[in-house]
C-alpha cells in the first residue's frame, strides 16, 4: 500500500481548519503525523472523521447556522425517483457506500459500482459488481444505459479527501469520459454543489455561472432542479436556478443542483 508523505498529510488536515470550522490549533496533529508513517487511506479516514466531528460540534455551537444536513436525503430521493424503468447496464460512478446503485439493481439493472476506495456495503445483491478504479483509467468494453453520478464529480481533481490528485480540469475531463461511456440516448443522473463558482480544497468544487456550463458541455439537459436553505430556516426548499447560483457557498454549505442528462 502506498505511503503518504507526512508533509502533504499535514497540509490536508490543515485545510480542514478553515474559517468555516472551529479554531483548532494548527499543530494539534503534528506529533501524530511526524512520528508515524500512515497510508493514504488512513489519512482519508482521519480527514473525514475530523470533518464529521467538527460539523457535529458546530451544530451545538451554532444551532441555527445553515449547513448541509439532509443533502443526501434530497440527492438519493432524486436519483431513486428518476431511474428509468427500462433495465440495462448502469454505472454507479463514485459509489461510496450509498444506496444509489442498489436502487438501480432493484429496477433490474446490472450495476457496475466504481470507486477509488474500497467500500463496505451493508448489503449484497447479485446484480451489483464493485470495481476499485479511477474513472480516468478504467478500461471497459461496456457502454452504459444509465450513469449515476451522485455528489462525485465535484471531488475529481482535488486531492486530500478521497485519494485523488490535483488537476485543474479533472472534473471536466471525467464528465467527457462519462459521456463517451454512455450509450446514445442513455441517461446520466447527476447531483452537484451549486452557488457562486468556488473551489474548496480538500473538499469539493461549487458550480456556478462559469463552471456549470463547462461541466454540462456536450450533454442534452432533460431536466434540472435546485434546492437551497434560507437564513433562519435550516430546511431544504426548491429554488430557481438564479437563486441557487447566487449562494455564497463554502466547505460546509452550498446549494444543490440535480440534473437528468442525455447523451
Amino acid at each position: 500500500m502506498p505511503r503518504a508523505n507526512c508533509r502533504s498529510n499535514q497540509s490536508v488536515i490543515n485545510n480542514l481548519i478553515t474559517k468555516d470550522y472551529l479554531p483548532f490549533p494548527r499543530d494539534f496533529h503534528k506529533s501524530y503525523l511526524e512520528f508515524q508513517e500512515i497510508s493514504r487511506e488512513q489519512v482519508m479516514t482521519l480527514t473525514n472523521l475530523l470533518s464529521r466531528i467538527v460539523k457535529r460540534i458546530n451544530r451545538y455551537i451554532k444551532p441555527d447556522a445553515l449547513d448541509l444536513r439532509g443533502d443526501r436525503d434530497i440527492e438519493w430521493a432524486f436519483i431513486a425517483g428518476h431511474i428509468p424503468e427500462s433495465p440495462g447496464i448502469a454505472l454507479d460512478f463514485g459509489c461510496g457506500e450509498t444506496p444509489a446503485g442498489l436502487a438501480a439493481a432493484l429496477k433490474g439493472y446490472k450495476v457496475i459500482a466504481l470507486d477509488l476506495n474500497q467500500v463496505h456495503w451493508s448489503f449484497m445483491h447479485p446484480s451489483m459488481e464493485f470495481i476499485k478504479e479511477d474513472i480516468n483509467t478504467y478500461e471497459t468494453g461496456l457502454t452504459f444505459d444509465l450513469i449515476i453520478n451522485c455528489s462525485t464529480i465535484e471531488h475529481i481533481g482535488i486531492s486530500g479527501r478521497y485519494g485523488g490528485f490535483d488537476e485543474t480540469n479533472g472534473d471536466l475531463t471525467s464528465m467527457q469520459r462519462l459521456r463517451f461511456m454512455l450509450k446514445p440516448g442513455g441517461i446520466h443522473l447527476m447531483t452537484i454543489p451549486v452557488g457562486k463558482d468556488k473551489v474548496c480544497p480538500p473538499f469539493h468544487r461549487i458550480y456556478g455561472n462559469i463552471r456549470l456550463p463547462q461541466l454540462l458541455e456536450g450533454y442534452q439537459k432533460i431536466h434540472e432542479e435546485y434546492w437551497i436553505k434560507r437564513s433562519g430556516k435550516n430546511l431544504w426548499i426548491p429554488a430557481t436556478k438564479n437563486e441557487a447560483l447566487e449562494i455564497e457557498g463554502g466547505s460546509s454549505f452550498y446549494g444543490l443542483g440535480l440534473f437528468i442528462l442525455r447523451n
